[in-house]
């Protein structure tokens, strides 16, 4: 006589491997928070790939947590504009890769046309680390709204000022050897900080007012580096 081992002793139970792939499924809350701390880890080093790889990451920590929200529907569209920080600091990469190849020949450093390339690679450090403090005129509120993962969504954008304060910190001899750029980044920086220093007071949740001061300190502890030109 053969013993026959029955089929459900021997085949994986269904929702093990449903816990499994839920597990390391792509939009997992847990791939997002990884990716919030690497960001974070690369926007302190001093280099424009770090930044440029860290805001990508940031980008994506938001986009993961959204895509798994209940209302990912309305989660996904309000934090894609993550994504143009990041695109700015790409830039900036670039401008610094072309660079030393002009410099090279210094008829085409001298020309007009090429005198440029260091205010837009300094504007494009300064936009990036601007728009994630709320600092640009249009500039998304996120502050109003609280963030796409559930079990710290009130706390969630916080983050935002403080990676934008990372990459203007660690980029500042890109962006303040320029001196209108530097000069301009003062003026949002001073307004910013007035700005959400009466949002923070004018919300009637202590969570969003809390969300709104974090702005505020934010851009006052920019104050001082933007003022060294």
């Amino acid at each position: 006589m053969t013993d026959r081992t029955p089929d459900s002793m021997t085949a994986p139970r269904p929702e093990r491997r449903a816990d499994s792939a839920s597990r390391w499924a792509p939009g997992n809350a847990a791939w997002g928070a990884a990716a919030c701390l690497a960001s974070l880890a690369l926007l302190i080093v001093p280099s424009r790939l770090a930044a440029a790889c860290g805001a990508e990451l940031l980008a994506l920590a938001f986009w993961l947590w959204a895509r798994t929200a209940d209302d990912a529907r309305e989660q996904v569209p309000r934090w894609d504009w993550l994504r143009r920080p990041a695109m700015a600091l790409w830039l900036a990469l670039a401008l610094q890769v072309v660079r030393p190849a002009i410099a090279h020949d210094p008829i085409a450093f001298a020309a007009p046309r090429f005198a440029w390339l260091t205010r837009l690679g300094a504007a494009c450090v300064a936009w990036a680390g601007l728009e994630l403090v709320a600092a640009l005129p249009l500039a998304r509120r996120f502050s109003d709204f609280p963030g796409p993962y559930a079990p710290l969504r009130p706390w969630i954008p916080v983050v935002l000022p403080c990676a934008g304060f990372l990459i203007m910190w660690s980029g500042a001899d890109v962006w303040r050897e320029v001196g209108s750029v530097s000069r301009v980044a003062l003026a949002l920086l001073v307004v910013t900080a007035l700005l959400g220093a009466m949002r923070a007071f004018a919300r009637r949740g202590w969570t969003a007012s809390l969300r709104w001061l974090a702005v505020a300190h934010t851009a006052l502890a920019l104050v001082p580096l933007a003022g060294r030109m």
